[in-house]
């Protein structure tokens, strides 16, 4: 928790709620430590996303939470089960799911047996299909019609008339 630029207090203690517990916390009162931790945690990243407004989810406008990473402190995740996720590094998707190694556009094809958008500029690139993924319009329509309906009977989402999602996808 960080309290100023130069106090923190570190530990495995919920600092605003707890109760007999045989968790501990340390007070930390340095400049040099606080600027250190918040490097190590990548704070400025975390709270920048804050700044202009609460970050949402570029496909279904919920909330984006930070959450415990593997290899980095944090990563994005929408609070929607298997919606969307994104590194620190990795800025948000606006209209369209790009190449998460190399920010070209994609296509539809197979990684194997599982559908995936594959990176036009290197073909080893490429992400998982989401359910999500097919509210973007252009991702829609870069589907083949086959495809499409394949993945909406998989994912019990309804298409209209024209074979592109009613909407109705939660």
């Amino acid at each position: 928790m960080f309290v100023d630029d130069d106090i923190i207090w570190v530990g495995s203690l919920n600092p605003l709620s707890f109760s007999n517990t045989q968790e501990t916390m340390e007070r930390r009162k340095s400049s040099a430590v606080s600027s250190d931790y918040a490097k190590t945690i990548r704070l400025s990243e975390l709270v920048r996303e804050y700044r202009v407004s609460r970050p949402t989810c570029p496909i279904c406008r919920s909330e984006m939470i930070a959450t415990e990473g593997r290899d980095d402190p944090y990563y994005w995740k929408c609070i929607q089960p298997d919606c969307y996720t994104r590194s620190i590094d990795e800025p948000p998707i606006g209209d369209e799911i790009l190449c998460h190694s190399c920010g070209a556009a994609v296509a539809f094809g197979k990684w194997g047996e599982a559908d995936a958008w594959r990176c036009v500029e290197n073909s080893r690139h490429r992400q998982n299909v989401a359910r999500t993924h097919l509210r973007l319009p252009k991702m829609q329509a870069i589907v083949p019609g086959a495809d499409l309906r394949r993945l909406a009977k998989k994912w019990n989402i309804d298409l209209d008339a024209q074979g592109t999602t009613s909407g109705r996808l939660f």
